[in-house]
């Protein structure tokens, strides 16, 4: 897909249009007049045909003494003595009339957040795309931006995507976006609008007291892929909206070790929780996965978290597919609401769980544990599975042998499946009644990794 793109690295300058990856603007026109009414620069000195100024390209027009942008826009005509600017094809909002006050930069790639500064955050808006309408794409050079409060992005004005890269857009280099150790908490990233896509970031630290979340989500549709939640006062991730969050990393969280605060809280139906993992959240309060209202997690990972590996309250209908809960301080999986749900778990592993694989609290549950692995030994659950509530119903469990596990290394976060007991042994039957035709049975493995077979080729990650 075609991007309208823009760069933050943190040499440049938020004073650019970030519309190419170089530190310095291409062009810079000091101290001209603008016309508010039709976004005509006139420049003081200069000569824009001359000069090499794009029809296309991208402009930021501040006044004076300004240290952030707060205008960026396409360029749709220049003369000898004039640049115009659109008004609506831009982010931010365009300054005043001005004489002899204001300041054009062509190019140049922005800084970044820095302080309390969210640039590009909060800035660049869906509507600042090319003549095709391609929606902006904000590539950030990998590094660590350093803020010291809460930075807010509440933009709904279309598609736009934030991306970190090393060399090449799109090789898996990660931005940091760090809030430092000191002072008290502070939420470092809350996003409000829509319609947002991060990928390959960092999201780290929020000061040394309190228990503010890390990242908060409240605006629906907003998705977080291959990005890293860590070292966090509370949760490390918090959405209130629909959202999506897929292969991210949650560790290290609610080192206040507060009450139900731990990795990645997703509060809202119709969130998607995909091959995401949850591990050494701290403290006896840090649950791996706080999950509420009706979803599908499928392939997540939750190990060697304080308290609950995945928990629940208040639900409707959960489905856990392919999941593993490994090594957690209390309950693999933990369904505690006092209300009644159906809960269903196919194919998933509970191991070594201190007080014990699932737990459903008092009320009515319905549903399956189905093909589901425990273990036994030393990998064995506090108490495995009891079918104490009524309703819940267990088929198909497989027990790996004592003191073993079905992973290749998990005490080293390798998941990858080595046991022959829990390759192909997963339920996947489809119900085909209707005569003359030949059925259809899938084989996949219980655990999060499904494994490799011989002659196979394995998805490689661009890093």
């Amino acid at each position: 897909m075609a991007f309208t793109q823009f760069y933050v690295q943190p040499t440049g300058s938020n004073l650019n249009s970030g519309s190419t990856n170089t530190d310095a603007a291409t062009l810079t026109y000091a101290s001209g007049n603008w016309a508010l009414a039709t976004g005509v620069f006139t420049v003081a000195s200069g000569n824009p045909l001359s000069d090499g100024v794009t029809v296309g390209d991208f402009a930021s027009v501040y006044v004076n003494g300004s240290t952030v942008t707060g205008f960026v826009g396409r360029i749709t005509a220049r003369d000898a003595t004039t640049i115009t600017v659109s008004l609506t094809a831009k982010s931010g909002t365009a300054p005043t009339d001005g004489t002899g006050t204001v300041t054009l930069k062509v190019g140049g790639a922005w800084a970044g957040p820095s302080g309390t500064t969210a640039l590009p955050l909060d800035f660049m808006a869906g509507t600042m795309t090319n003549s095709t309408g391609n929606p902006p794409h904000c590539a950030w050079k990998a590094g660590t931006y350093s803020v010291t409060g809460a930075l807010t992005h509440s933009l709904d004005t279309g598609a736009i995507w934030h991306e970190g890269y090393t060399t090449t857009i799109g090789d898996g280099g990660y931005a940091i976006l760090d809030g430092g150790t000191s002072g008290a908490s502070y939420k470092l990233l809350n996003v409000t609008g829509k319609n947002t896509n991060f990928v390959y970031f960092v999201f780290q630290n929020n000061g040394a007291t309190g228990s503010t979340d890390g990242v908060g989500v409240t605006g629906n549709e907003n998705m977080f892929y291959r990005c890293v939640f860590k070292n966090f006062r509370g949760m490390g991730f918090a959405a209130n909206a629909v959202c999506n969050t897929t292969e991210c990393e949650f560790y290290n969280n609610n080192t206040s070790n507060t009450s139900t605060k731990g990795g990645c809280q997703l509060l809202s139906s119709g969130s998607v929780c995909l091959r995401n993992i949850s591990h050494h959240n701290s403290g006896s309060n840090a649950t791996g996965f706080f999950l509420d209202q009706s979803m599908l997690v499928q392939g997540c990972i939750a190990w060697a978290n304080g308290n609950d590996g995945f928990s629940s309250v208040g639900d409707v209908n959960q489905t856990y597919l392919n999941c593993d809960a490994y090594a957690n301080g209390r309950h693999g999986f933990n369904l505690q609401t006092t209300a009644s749900m159906c809960a269903n778990f196919y194919n998933c592993n509970s191991l070594k769980n201190t007080s014990g694989g699932w737990n459903f609290g008092t009320n009515a549950k319905n549903g399956y544990i189905k093909n589901c692995g425990v273990g036994s030994g030393t990998e064995a659950n506090g108490t495995d599975i009891i079918e104490s509530v009524p309703g819940i119903r267990v088929e198909g469990t497989v027990t790996y042998s004592s003191n073993t596990t079905p992973w290749s290394s998990p005490t080293t976060g390798d998941f990858r499946l080595t046991a022959s007991a829990a390759k192909n042994t997963g339920t996947g039957y489809y119900t085909q009644r209707e005569g003359g035709y030949s059925g259809m049975v899938s084989y996949p493995d219980i655990g999060a990794g499904q494994h490799l077979d011989t002659g196979g080729s394995a998805y490689t990650v661009a890093y």
